[in-house]
């Protein structure tokens, strides 16, 4: 792998001291916001973002027609079908939209996809089967709907209206649907790109309640923002940036996450081992969000949505113990498929290669997924990871920061049998016979278009600090910069000429110890994924590393999480 080159954000110095005087801020709070772009006067909205500052639901083309033809449904008791997804977006996105439609009088059913059964998306034959069982006249597709041209077409000659609410890449226009609301249809609306399945899906429900209050229909009881605990759900497991109206959702969304009002929520968190009362994006990240997803993955996709939409803490905890059992057997076919993939790549594919691609033979299709996020992290460069099976290859695509998979799968568009998803994550259906090609194509574009950060890896620092100054002042205001996530992440300083004290094993892979500096001032570290065998060996460190308040038995302390370190 290759070494990282360490950039450290260029802060001026007097844009640093405006920014710590106008707001007493410590020094590395000062440096995070200025290399994050964040001047003294957005810190009052950026610390603390009002609902307030969101859009109006009618920016987006698309809405008043949405929001017209479902009062529409409710006063004529037509039965509404919401066609989710079955990853946490789309689950989160179907119970918001049923919570809200059903509050205000609304007649309506759920249709979930099984991976396995109907496979991806809204397609003709999953509306066949909607249309058949609950003789359906109008259908909300959530999380997806921007690519079924076909299941459209089907949907018009047979008298069902479709609005599509979707945050996925348009292909060549989009679907004769009643109404399309999707912010990546419109140019001018960049600044919505960012939503997730379940932000687009919050934004028709809030044009839905203020259409109904505008025109005497109903809504006035409904708060649509005391279920931001499901949007924020949605939002943070599908991996979209935490910046703009993200944040906003987010941050107010996981007060009310926090709450645990959800009979769900409580269950999910009790079987996850969470005891804190402030649930926090890596809670959703690694905690909830695995196991929500696990059912879509290996099973049925209906116990998440039942988990959610559950009205009392025994049905809860019976969906949330499902739940748990699906994410462990998810836990061991993961495994299994990441260690046969890194002995494929050690022994066959030329790593220094822009790009990977590997195959198995039946590897599970509900997991290639998180083997390809997890190959990303240890090779830094776009990963493909194909299940082959009776001469087809399924795949799951994960890319690194200035790398457009979409951009280049179109590139191969003309041997892929069909392809969708975001610039950092898609899915890919090929007949094996083309593989090889594919490959070839996909690693040539890929180096053609790689910009110098793909070419070099390089961790982005926010400033170089010293251990005094990650004080007890410091951790208080760095709660105040959460949530961290994409493209809004952990604070990451470089601290020079470091000590290491004690350097010891801790679990298999990590290392743990004590730095200390030349004024005799000293923390605990953390290292994920370095053996001791991998750290530096001389008296003297350099590191880059996250600060963090390390919690157990109900003690804390700071620590540092090391990123990189070499010898100083």
């Amino acid at each position: 792998m290759e070494k990282a080159i360490w950039q450290v954000a260029d802060v001026p110095q007097p844009q640093l001291n405006t920014i710590m005087g106008s707001h007493g801020l410590p020094r590395p709070i000062g440096l995070y916001l200025v290399s994050h772009g964040i001047t003294a006067e957005k810190i009052k909205s950026y610390f603390d973002p009002s609902l307030k500052e969101l859009s109006s639901p009618f920016d987006l083309p698309g809405m008043e027609a949405a929001a017209e033809r479902l009062w529409k449904a409710v006063a004529n008791k037509e039965k509404i079908l919401i066609h989710g997804d079955y990853d946490v977006d789309g689950i989160t996105s179907a119970v918001l939209l049923q919570n809200t439609l059903e509050a205000n009088g609304a007649l309506t059913d759920v249709f979930i996809p099984h991976r396995f059964d109907d496979g991806y998306g809204f397609t003709s034959s999953t509306l066949e089967k909607v249309i058949s069982s609950t003789g359906c006249t109008l259908i909300v597709t959530v999380d997806c709907g921007i690519s079924s041209f076909d299941a459209v077409d089907t949907a018009k000659s047979r008298n069902v209206d479709i609005i599509i609410t979707d945050h996925h890449e348009p292909q060549g226009g989009v679907p004769a649907a009643f109404s399309v609301i999707n912010p990546k249809v419109h140019p001018k609306l960049s600044s919505l790109h960012i939503l997730s399945g379940a932000g687009v899906c919050f934004k028709l429900c809030q044009g839905f309640i203020e259409y109904g209050k505008k025109n005497k229909l109903g809504g006035g009881s409904f708060d649509i923002f005391d279920h931001l605990d499901i949007v924020s759900l949605g939002t943070v497991a599908d991996i979209v940036p935490l910046v703009g109206e993200n944040r906003i959702l987010v941050k107010n969304g996981l007060n009310t996450l926090s709450k645990q009002s959800r009979p769900g929520i409580r269950a999910l968190c009790e079987i996850s081992g969470m005891n804190s009362s402030v649930i926090k994006t890596t809670d959703i990240t690694f905690s909830l969000a695995p196991r929500l997803n696990a059912a879509g993955r290996l099973g049925d996709p209906y116990v998440a949505y039942k988990l959610l939409n559950s009205k009392s803490i025994i049905e809860a905890g019976n969906h949330s113990e499902t739940l748990n059992n699906y994410n462990m057997e998810r836990q061991n076919k993961e495994e299994i498929i990441l260690n046969e993939a890194k002995k494929l790549i050690e022994s066959s594919i030329d790593v220094t290669k822009r790009t990977i691609i590997i195959s198995g033979e039946n590897w599970h299709q509900g997991v290639i997924g998180i083997v390809a996020t997890r190959l990303v992290k240890i090779y830094n460069r776009p990963v493909i990871v194909f299940s082959v099976t009776n001469g087809e290859a399924l795949g799951s695509a994960r890319g690194i920061p200035g790398f457009n998979l979409i951009e280049i799968l179109k590139s191969c568009s003309g041997i892929v049998e069909r392809y969708g998803g975001h610039p950092m994550a898609a899915g890919i259906l090929i007949k094996t016979g083309n593989l090889g090609r594919f490959t070839e194509i996909f690693e040539r574009m890929a180096e053609e278009t790689a910009t110098e950060s793909v070419k070099s890896p390089s961790i982005r620092i926010d400033g170089e600090v010293e251990i005094k100054e990650l004080d007890d002042e410091f951790f208080r205001y760095l709660e105040q910069l959460e949530p961290f996530g994409q493209s809004n992440s952990y604070p990451i300083f470089v601290l020079r000429n470091l000590n290491p004290t004690k350097v010891l094993p801790a679990a298999i892979a990590h290392s743990r110890g004590v730095l200390r500096d030349s004024n005799g001032n000293s923390i605990s570290f953390i290292a994920f994924n370095r053996h001791t065998s991998t750290m530096p060996k001389s008296a003297r460190w350099d590191v880059v590393a996250t600060p963090s308040l390390n919690i157990y038995n109900n003690n804390v302390s700071k620590q540092l999480q090391i990123v990189d370190a070499i010898d100083a």
